[in-house]
């Protein structure tokens, strides 16, 4: 599940609710602060003041030399414990829940650090609750650019100013989750629930939605890691390890449209074509207008028809994008890594591309070899091949190469030769290639004889061409007899009068 940190979240004044605890809760227990330094050992003389969020003014007690002050009689709540002493920083607690029905007696232990004991909490000073907000809100910044080190580390620095922050902690446990820090996403998530609910507790009811969004984000966390895991696995190539972490995810989310196309898509790399198809019809069935869906399940049809891999044709996509950036070497130095790396039944595609490639590169031979070898391999596709085979040595002016390939693409086609060769010889005509159509006019006239547009440009070709009249008169005049265009037959018989009246 995608989940994307939410601006509205960042922006709540951080500031606590002072509501009444409901009347009636007069059980009382018993609360043990031990305070200690860096190194473990106890602090005597730590002023300990233990304060009801209700009440303005705090309990104060100072540890023995055990480090330990002891509040009794305390009736159930909300309450906060901080500490100030010479030398030390100050400590706190935040938010503690007493219900003495539950737990009559809570003890807390805090680790003093050396610092100024003058630095004031949130909840004394308000220029430490701007200064959470600022933090956090420059973490959004930093989060919409995706610098998730500098998110991370303001937030937590508002965290130290602000601990018990629901919305600080959310938002760090979304961060470190998009970090795939899964312990730490977890903990501060449930530390969000945890004081929504306190929060809740102290009148402000709203949150106990959020509380409970947050907790639907947690139950996600194995989905996402389980999606992360699997994820590295397909982009390793290693589909049959991906496909038991797709399965587990599958188990613990079986509506999720996302886990049967990921499933699917696993099966399809892995040649596990029945069962690729099945997922990807369950993946439409639950979102059916998933435009990646449907052409999941239209490349899954297409490798049960043809045979091919997906994974065939992920890497001619690959080899086609370096083929539109020129990069030809590219090309050919990755279908050569492809045809190591794929079955002979799904290089037809490398060859074909292998061969376009090196009509560029002017390796007209190579390039033959290429279409060839395609030709061998998926011969269903023959006709398709040699026509661009043909194509392409034409464009490149390599006419013998190009003629030959076109009469293999004609015959593979079942296109009469003589009209394809006629088509082909008038479009060279027509570019300026005289001699080129020429040749191909007596082509098409060594396949029919009777062929009666070609004796008349052919005897064309030789009167403005050649300058061969006996050549020119023998093509026009079979013409004259076989031909039906009128305008052609007119312009023949003026021809022929010229011819006879010019020596």
């Amino acid at each position: 599940m995608k989940t994307t940190l939410n601006g509205n979240q960042w922006i709540v004044a951080l500031a606590f609710i002072s509501l009444l605890v409901p009347t009636g809760l007069l059980a009382q227990s018993t609360v043990s602060v031990t305070c200690v330094g860096p190194d473990g050992a106890p602090v005597r003389g730590v002023q300990v003041s233990l304060q009801g969020i209700n009440i303005p003014k705090p309990e104060e007690k100072k540890t023995n030399k055990a480090g330990l002050a002891i509040f009794k009689k305390v009736t159930d709540g909300v309450y906060r414990v901080f500490t100030r002493t010479a030398g030390m920083a100050p400590g706190l607690r935040d938010l503690i829940r007493i219900q003495s029905a539950s737990n009559p007696s809570e003890n807390i232990t805090l680790i003093l650090k050396p610092g100024s004991p003058e630095d004031r909490f949130y909840f004394e000073d308000s220029a430490v609750l701007n200064r959470a907000n600022e933090l956090t809100q420059a973490a959004v910044n930093d989060f919409s650019t995706n610098d998730l080190d500098a998110a991370e580390s303001k937030l937590k620095e508002a965290l130290t100013l602000y601990p018990s922050s629901p919305f600080v902690h959310q938002n760090l446990g979304l961060v470190t989750l998009r970090q795939e820090k899964w312990d730490e996403g977890e903990m501060h998530l449930l530390e969000a629930a945890h004081y929504m609910e306190i929060f809740a507790i102290l009148g402000d009811t709203s949150l106990m939605q959020a509380r409970e969004q947050v907790l639907a984000a947690v139950r996600t966390i194995p989905l996402q890691k389980l999606a992360v895991e699997a994820n590295v696995l397909m982009n390793e190539k290693k589909y049959d390890q991906a496909l038991p972490k797709f399965e587990e995810w599958r188990d613990l989310a079986p509506d999720n449209p996302d886990v049967y196309y990921n499933m699917a898509l696993a099966q399809a790399h892995a040649g596990m074509i029945p069962g690729a198809k099945e997922a990807i019809a369950k993946a439409l069935e639950l979102r059916p207008s998933d435009a990646a869906f449907a052409s999941l399940r239209d490349q899954v049809l297409q490798i049960e028809r043809t045979g091919e891999s997906l994974r065939a044709q992920e890497i001619v996509n690959d080899l086609e994008e370096l083929y539109q950036e020129e990069a030809y070497q590219a090309v050919l130095d990755g279908a050569k890594d492809a045809l190591e790396e794929l079955p002979e039944s799904n290089q037809a595609n490398v060859w074909q591309l292998m061969g376009r490639t090196q009509i560029h590169m002017a390796q007209y031979s190579d390039s033959i070899s290429s279409y060839q070898k395609a030709i061998s391999i998926n011969g269903e596709k023959k006709a398709e091949i040699l026509e661009e085979l043909s194509a392409s040595l034409l464009n490149e002016e390599q006419y013998d190469q190009a003629f030959d390939a076109y009469a293999e693409y004609y015959e593979a086609s079942s296109r009469a030769a003589d009209e394809g060769f006629y088509e082909l010889a008038s479009q060279l005509s027509s570019k300026g290639k005289p001699e080129q159509s020429g040749s191909l006019y007596k082509k098409v006239l060594s396949i029919n004889p009777d062929h009666a547009q070609a004796h008349y440009s052919l005897g064309m070709h030789y009167f403005y061409d050649k300058s061969d009249r006996v050549n020119a008169k023998t093509h026009l005049e079979r013409f004259l007899e076989l031909g039906q265009d009128a305008s052609r037959l007119d312009n023949a018989k003026s021809v022929l009068i010229v011819m006879e009246k010019t020596p």
